[in-house]
C-alpha cells in the first residue's frame, strides 16, 4: 500500500538500501531502494509481512517489485508516470 506510506518509511527504505545512512542519490535510478519502498508498501498492507520473505522472490518478480516502486516513485498527481 504505497499510498499508506509516510517519510518515516521512506528513512526506513533508504537506510535499509544502502549503508545505514540516508542517501542522497537519485531515487529513479536506486533499485535497491526501490525494492525496499517494496517491502516497506508490503508491510503498510499486511503488517504480518515477514521483511525476510522478500528474500524469497525471484526473477520477473523481482524486476515486476522494483518496476511498481518505480512507478509510484515517478507517478503524477494523475496517476500518470512522469516522463
Amino acid at each position: 500500500d504505497f499510498d499508506a506510506l509516510t517519510v518515516g518509511d521512506y528513512i526506513q527504505a533508504d537506510k535499509r538500501s544502502g549503508t545505514g545512512e540516508v542517501k542522497t542519490a537519485m531515487t529513479e535510478f536506486d533499485r535497491s531502494f526501490h525494492m525496499e519502498l517494496y517491502v516497506q508498501a508490503v508491510i503498510k498492507a499486511n503488517p504480518a509481512f515477514d521483511p525476510l520473505d522478500v528474500k524469497r522472490i525471484h526473477g520477473k518478480d523481482v524486476n515486476e517489485a522494483m518496476r511498481i516502486a518505480r512507478s509510484f516513485l515517478l507517478s503524477t498527481e494523475d496517476g500518470e508516470e512522469a516522463n
